[in-house]
């Protein structure tokens, strides 16, 4: 039995990945071994950005780039109050 997952190219960075067997109308064991094999990802290694639903997406990335941004300035801040000589100010983790 051939088994091949559907992906689908949604949008510049996003893909979909379904996973099911017509034959067996519904998931296999190989079917599993990959879907845990995903799971298994290093998802912050390679970026990626794990989602149950296509409208999650802009949500999703909008609070990337706030927690970047936060993480941004917090370095700023940290790195000023150093310059400074105050340990008051220290980036919490």
């Amino acid at each position: 039995m051939r088994q091949i997952p559907g992906v689908q190219i949604q949008d510049q960075d996003i893909f979909k990945i379904e996973l099911y067997t017509p034959k067996l109308k519904g998931l296999s064991y190989k079917d599993l071994q990959l879907a845990s094999m995903i799971n298994g990802f290093d998802f912050d290694k390679y970026k990626l950005t794990p989602m149950e639903d296509i409208k999650e997406v802009r949500k999703i990335k909008r609070q990337q780039q706030i927690d970047a941004e936060t993480a941004k300035i917090q370095d700023e801040i940290a790195q000023s109050a150093f310059k400074f000589g105050s340990s008051k100010f220290k980036k919490s983790d």
